[in-house]
């Protein structure tokens, strides 16, 4: 039991650095564009990322 508490508790750590970093990245982005989180071309590309995932 408590080795899986340990890996629960790994799991979440990195998972809350990943999720952090993917936040402040996108608040970078955001505050670049002037407080738009997309332009017309980047939902484009989204969009097509997203088909192919």
């Amino acid at each position: 039991m408590k080795r899986t508490e340990n890996l629960t508790e790994n799991l979440l750590t990195q998972f809350d650095k990943e999720l952090r970093a993917i936040l402040m990245y996108d608040l970078k982005q955001f505050k670049a564009n002037r407080g738009k989180f997309l332009g017309n071309n980047q939902g484009i590309n989204q969009d097509k990322d997203l088909l192919v995932a």
